[in-house]
């Protein structure tokens, strides 16, 4: 899946790329030397899985547990604290379509 996110940080957006997603976090590149234990607000953006339609924007809230120079700037590993079950989901799948019983809209803290 390709995916990007718009970060707010020190006050300006910026679009970045988001390298890994997984059920622990998400490693994103960015140009800003970001401080560890910061909580990022993104808004991850992707394509359906099924190639059709608009693409999808996920709200979140991630916190920086990790730090790499690069030659393009800095990969940071993220924690994600806050997030939707809809939107974790379609995160881990790539399925915008709940699981019967699932999409109650419940927000999460992890």
């Amino acid at each position: 899946m390709n995916w990007h996110a718009l970060l707010d940080f020190a006050g300006a957006v910026s679009t970045i790329r988001v390298w890994d997603i997984s059920r622990e976090g998400l490693s994103i590149i960015t140009d800003a030397a970001i401080p560890l234990d910061t909580t990022l607000t993104l808004l991850v953006v992707g394509d359906r899985a099924e190639g059709r339609g608009q693409p999808v924007a996920v709200p979140l809230k991630a916190a920086v547990r990790n730090r790499t120079g690069t030659s393009g700037g800095y990969r940071l590993g993220a924690h994600i604290e806050s997030i939707d079950t809809a939107s974790w989901k379609f995160l881990l799948t790539g399925s915008a379509e709940p699981d019967a019983g699932e999409g109650d809209g419940e927000y999460r803290e992890y």
